[in-house]
């Protein structure tokens, strides 16, 4: 199990001015057993997974340093998390710089903005090997870029719907780049649901590009990966019951992947 702990000065400016607030955030990560690391492509048993400086102003926050990439949905509620999260593109830190903002255009209509590039990987990442550059030995994920775009129509107080637009195009560089391409790109859209307790959502992502030699899924190089998310939850009092499914092809050579995750968490 990993533990954190978490450092986060910062130095508060007014509401007057350009900046508002300016400060700092990094979370340092390790493991229970120092013997086993998290994934094997991780160098040791312990890492930062986030260390950034961090500006607030009005026209949104901007961030630089080792930063997560927010492609897709961030997390689908579940312990174990789905094929998406397995493939890297959750949970998933690199150094670069970001911008974000959410836009109030109406009451009831809001659009949140998110641009980020990362100039290297930092070889931390919840996928698995063989799942991308970053978890395979001599390859790196480089020149990334990411933007997602979430128009929120929020019809009443107890109806919310989001639906959210994410593109990424990057690099992939290193000596064993024989077998892969020389860069990739995805697309996804997600759409949610929130009614009082009940929540519904659906992903869908497309990749384009052999990312490793030897994928997890399939055995080969396979340059095009596709996956499909999708669940359900209710929140009551302290406990949330949660439903989730995910699947993923790989193309050319071909396999697939499903988690089923029926489950509920307690807060």
């Amino acid at each position: 199990t990993p533990r954190s702990s978490d450092l986060d000065p910062a130095f508060k400016l007014g509401d007057d001015g350009f900046f508002q607030e300016i400060g700092a955030h990094a979370q340092f990560r390790f493991r229970d057993d120092q013997h086993d690391k998290l994934r094997s492509f991780y160098s040791d048993t312990y890492w930062f997974y986030e260390a950034y400086a961090y500006a607030k102003t009005t026209i949104g926050t901007f961030r630089a340093g080792q930063i997560v990439t927010q492609f897709g949905l961030p997390w689908d509620g579940t312990w174990w998390e789905g094929v998406p999260y397995f493939d890297g593109y959750k949970f998933d830190p690199d150094y670069g710089v970001g911008w974000e903002n959410e836009w109030k255009i109406s009451h009831r209509f809001s659009l949140a903005s998110v641009a980020q590039f990362f100039f290297a990987s930092d070889g931390i990442n919840g996928s698995l090997a063989g799942a991308d550059a970053e978890s395979a030995p001599g390859l790196s994920e480089r020149n990334t870029g990411v933007i997602r775009l979430v128009p929120t129509w929020k019809f009443s107080d107890d109806l919310k719907l989001e639906w959210g637009f994410s593109g990424l195009a990057g690099q992939i560089k290193g000596p064993t780049r024989g077998l892969t391409d020389s860069s990739r790109g995805v697309f996804g859209s997600d759409i949610t649901l929130t009614w009082k307790n009940f929540t519904v959502f659906g992903e869908y992502i497309d990749a384009f590009g052999a990312t490793n030699p030897v994928r997890y899924v399939s055995g080969g190089p396979s340059d095009r990966v596709d996956s499909l998310r999708g669940g359900i939850s209710y929140k009551y009092g302290p406990v949330t019951y949660h439903i989730v499914y995910s699947r993923g092809w790989d193309h050319n050579p071909n396999g697939h992947q499903f988690v089923f995750d029926p489950g509920l968490s307690v807060q």
